[in-house]
């Protein structure tokens, strides 16, 4: 099993074994190149359909929120907060696993106030007695991360492809690329 598939594995298991459905963590795949991104969304569906568990992407780039969220459901939808409504139903109520790829290039005045709302729809759903079974997946450039960190970054557990270089090397020092002379 590749280093991807074990990380989202387990963060499926965390969210629904050891945290007891509180406090979920959402997910963040960083990706470094138009390339990047779709390489980690494949992975990620991937892994997914080898779960036998639904996935609904959402593909942001280029689209209003409204219209990405309506071309992956097929459904039309008149306002982005019945579209929002629609996901955040979507996230409490079953086991799909949300994967929303390039929110950032979404066509929004803020794309980090939408991601923020999905992770805390599912974060906070425990203090209305709800234990959401979904998961919250975003695969979106590294650069949104940064710039939003202080706002999105304490909801989510991230993975890049340099996690997968270090963690052959259990001393970052011995790393090739931070090795210290």
């Amino acid at each position: 099993m590749d280093y991807l598939a074990a990380f989202l594995n387990y963060s499926f298991l965390r969210n629904k074994k050891l945290s007891h459905g509180k406090n979920p963590d959402s997910i963040y795949l960083a990706g470094f190149t138009e390339e990047h991104i779709q390489h980690l969304k494949d992975q990620a569906i991937e892994v997914i359909t080898d779960n036998k568990r639904p996935v609904l992407v959402v593909e942001c780039k280029g689209r209003t929120w409204r219209k990405a969220i309506s071309e992956a459901v097929s459904l039309e939808f008149k306002t982005n907060t019945e579209a929002y409504e629609y996901l955040e139903n979507l996230q409490k109520e079953t086991n799909t696993a949300l994967l929303v790829v390039e929110l950032s290039r979404c066509k929004v005045r803020t794309p980090q106030n939408y991601t923020r709302s999905l992770i805390k729809n599912i974060d906070d759903a425990h203090f209305k007695g709800i234990y959401p079974e979904s998961d919250l997946i975003f695969v979106d450039y590294a650069s949104f991360l940064e710039k939003h960190w202080q706002y999105i970054g304490l909801y989510l557990r991230v993975n890049t492809l340099l996690e997968e270089h270090f963690h052959l090397y259990p001393k970052l020092s011995e790393h090739p690329l931070r090795a210290v002379k």
